[in-house]
C-alpha cells in the first residue's frame, strides 16, 4: 500500500513540472508588436505551433523571425 501512495505522489509531483513548462512570465503581453512578410514555414506540433516569417529590416535587408503560438489560458 506503501508502494501505491508514493506512484500516486510521483505522478502529482511531474503533474506540477509539466504547468510549470507553459510559464508566459518571460513574455510582455501588454506590448504589440506587428510584423508584415513573407511566411516561409508553418510548423503544427502538439502542444504549440511555429511560424517562420521572413520580414525586412528596414536597411535593405530581411530578418527571419519565429514565433511560437500556444492556447492562451
Amino acid at each position: 500500500m506503501t508502494r501505491f501512495y508514493l506512484g500516486v505522489a510521483a505522478l502529482l509531483l511531474c503533474a506540477f513540472d509539466a504547468q510549470a513548462h507553459h510559464s508566459a512570465a518571460a513574455f510582455d503581453r501588454t506590448k504589440v508588436l506587428t510584423l508584415n512578410g513573407e511566411v516561409k514555414k508553418f510548423i503544427w506540433s502538439n502542444p504549440h505551433t511555429w511560424l517562420h516569417v521572413t520580414v525586412p529590416d528596414g536597411k535593405g535587408g530581411t530578418q527571419d523571425w519565429e514565433l511560437e503560438a500556444r492556447r492562451s489560458t
